[in-house]
């Protein structure tokens, strides 16, 4: 007995397999891991490159009606590949030297008012991981606030 434990200790011919069978899987799941992981990064840069996008749009014609703001809204739901409900632009006022933004120039009574966009979008990414109950969606969001006036 105390020759075949002696034996099987010495022998390292299945130690490779072994040591593949263990690593193997933590190994699988770090790669789906990092998978996830950057398609969360991709989707995030996505939404931010949109607002991006809708924030240059303005700058280059400012909205001046209501219809001209529902029209960034749609090609921000169109750019960003989300519902109607998770794009939200709004025109913000900054009276004088103000750090405070309002949504109203009237309430401005200074001389001097800067007009500010400020486009929110949210989006949800669901991993991979989500099939095997170990996570859930994520939500992100992106405000992005540019003075175009």
């Amino acid at each position: 007995m105390r020759l075949l434990l002696r034996s099987l200790w010495q022998d390292h011919a299945g130690a490779a397999v072994i040591e593949t069978a263990l690593v193997a899987p933590l190994l699988v799941i770090m790669a789906l891991g990092v998978f996830d992981v950057s398609g969360l990064v991709a989707r995030q840069t996505e939404i931010q490159d949109v607002a991006a996008e809708i924030s240059q749009i303005s700058m280059a014609r400012p909205p001046e009606t209501g219809d001209d703001i529902a029209q960034l809204e749609e090609i921000a739901v169109a750019a960003a590949k989300v519902d109607d409900d998770d794009v939200d632009i709004t025109l913000l006022y900054r009276c004088d030297n103000s750090d405070t933004l309002v949504d109203d120039d009237e309430l401005c009574t200074g001389d001097e008012t800067s007009t500010m966009i400020q486009i929110e979008i949210e989006a949800v990414y669901t991993p991979q991981w989500v099939e095997f109950g170990v996570a859930e969606p994520v939500t992100l969001s992106v405000v992005r606030t540019s003075q175009i006036g």
